[in-house]
């Protein structure tokens, strides 16, 4: 039985190329071959974006990640996780999109002394690389 199967695709690509010619069927197989990789390639590409929430005043606490949630929450953004990290808070984004929109309503909902500093992942079926790092302008360190 599997040999009947397999005789009868070869029939088919037989039958194809003889139809068609073996130039012709080589460029519709490469069509597809394109098409499926045009669809496929996006999908393996995955980005995440991370807030870093920092002190630039000495004294001023971590600020509250619950506090941090609901205020993203409000406005619709939607957040993977956030974790302290050393004297800050690393909020991840589930939405890369909605960077700039978070910034912006941690810039205003935070007192002044903080920084925010987005760091955008791209990550690949192959390997992961960092870029696309932005930093706004950090508001100058006053002296005790």
């Amino acid at each position: 039985m599997q040999q009947r199967s397999l005789s009868k695709g070869n029939n088919v690509t037989l039958l194809l190329i003889q139809r068609l010619g073996w130039k012709r069927a080589l460029l519709l197989l490469a069509l597809i071959v394109a098409a499926f990789a045009w669809w496929v390639v996006p999908h393996l590409v995955h980005k995440e974006t991370t807030l870093q929430i920092s002190a630039t005043q000495s004294g001023l606490a971590t600020p509250d990640g619950f506090f941090v949630y609901q205020k993203l929450d409000e406005h619709g953004i939607s957040i993977k996780s956030i974790t302290p990290d050393g004297n800050g808070l690393l909020v991840h984004l589930a939405k890369p999109e909605q960077q700039d929109e978070a910034m912006h309503v941690l810039q205003t909902v935070l007192p002044r002394g903080y920084s925010i500093a987005s760091k955008t992942h791209r990550r690949t079926l192959f390997q992961s690389a960092e870029g696309d790092v932005k930093d706004p302008p950090r508001q100058p360190r006053l002296s005790s």
